[in-house]
């Protein structure tokens, strides 16, 4: 148990310390969300939150791999193929977000790229395959698996872009 609350500190302590970093950095190089009419925020809001974000998951990860290579945690804690493949979404759809960052993409295009990678994401095994009704009663969704799990991926991804309106607000949501 204490060694997974440690993955779980490395990676929220990782992200809450170099988010005022990336902070610092996005405001230096001008990589910033100004206030407009369709706008919450009255201030410059910096970018590079994700990039906070990411660096905390892959802290988590070297951390849980560096626990179970000294025998802290169970074997099944290292990295299996869907894990590998989770990660690669996650890391495509972080590339993706950082460059819309940088240079903003077509929100047409952003969705389709978000929907192939949702979709490589379910070919190689990440997906919903069964929704429980209650205890006893499940719902199979067969080929609806598809749909539903592209769905909540890229619905799941645009909610954390969302909520980025706020200083620090997707970065610390990503803590958490």
């Amino acid at each position: 148990m204490l060694a997974i609350l440690g993955t779980l500190a490395a990676a929220s302590i990782t992200t809450w310390l170099i988010t005022p970093g990336c902070k610092r950095l996005a405001v230096r190089i001008g990589l910033v969300d100004t206030p407009g009419i369709r706008k919450q925020h009255s201030k410059q809001i910096p970018y590079l939150g994700g990039v906070a974000v990411m660096l905390g998951i892959l802290a988590g990860i070297a951390v849980m791999a560096l626990l179970s290579a000294n025998g802290y945690l169970p074997a099944a804690a290292e990295l299996n193929a869907q894990q590998v493949a989770m990660l690669g979404g996650c890391a495509a759809m972080f590339c993706l977000g950082l460059r819309d960052d940088v240079r903003p993409l077509q929100a047409g295009r952003k969705l389709i790229a978000q929907t192939l990678v949702a979709a490589a994401m379910w070919a190689a095994g990440i997906y919903i395959d069964t929704i429980p009704i209650t205890e006893t009663v499940t719902l199979e969704l067969g080929l609806w698996s598809i749909p539903v799990t592209i769905l909540w991926i890229v619905g799941a991804t645009n909610a954390v872009n969302m909520i980025d309106g706020l200083d620090g607000l997707a970065a610390g949501v990503g803590a958490i």
